[in-house]
């Protein structure tokens, strides 16, 4: 099941607006409660009870985890403190189809190359962000002011640097492909690269797209985390 359709779809799970599980505070993808919880996918890999608890989505409650076991791809390294941890040659399946009204966030950090998060199917046809490169591709190559550690995000036509207005992006066309987490999906030619090589804390996709207010404040919340 991919979360193309899914996101935004399940109107009931809007009684999860601004709470976790048990009706506690706003959470990190949604400090402001600007958007609702079936609009969301989120993972959070540092202060996971396991590297099996990191796989579960906290944005859309009841949806499958991105357990490489259920769905495929192959398992990164995990810490508690560091989240997942990768040298390279491990990818995750989000389950998210982009569209040109999703946005996304990535915390991370010591990173030394390649794809947070991507998907690409030929010419810029294009979504996700590389670190510490600082490049964003969202229709196409833009590059950014490099950085190994911090919060990349990716709003339509905007990518940001910790909550931060960095660069304008190309338009984008879409892509048809699901994105990958720790590489790239390379949709064109059926294979995976760019694979990932660091940490990387916690991951947070929207089918809507965020203001600059709401990414600064999503990104802050994350650098808490």
């Amino acid at each position: 099941m991919t979360l193309h359709g899914a996101l935004g779809s399940r109107g009931q799970l809007g009684a999860v607006l601004g709470t976790q599980r048990g009706g506690s505070a706003l959470p990190w993808w949604n400090p402001d409660g600007a958007t609702p919880a079936a609009n969301t996918a989120a993972w959070c890999a540092k202060g996971a009870p396991s590297l099996a608890g990191s796989y579960v989505n906290l944005g859309l409650l009841g949806y499958p985890n991105i357990d490489p076991t259920a769905v495929g791809g192959v398992a990164p390294n995990w810490d508690a403190l560091l989240g997942w941890t990768t040298p390279g040659a491990r990818y995750l399946k989000s389950g998210v189809v982009p569209t040109a009204t999703h946005s996304l966030l990535v915390q991370y950090s010591s990173a030394v190359s390649n794809c947070l998060v991507g998907s690409y199917n030929g010419g810029s046809t294009r979504f996700g962000v590389y670190s510490p490169s600082g490049i964003y591709m969202y229709g196409g190559n833009s590059i950014g002011t490099v950085a190994s550690n911090g919060n990349r995000a990716v709003s339509e036509p905007s990518g940001y640097l910790n909550g931060i207005f960095d660069i304008a992006l190309g338009t984008f066309l879409g892509v048809g492909a699901e994105l990958y987490i720790l590489a790239r999906n390379r949709a064109d030619i059926g294979g995976i690269d760019a694979y990932y090589v660091g940490n990387l804390q916690a991951l947070v996709i929207y089918n809507v797209l965020l203001s600059s207010a709401q990414i600064g404040l999503r990104a802050a919340a994350m650098a808490a985390l």
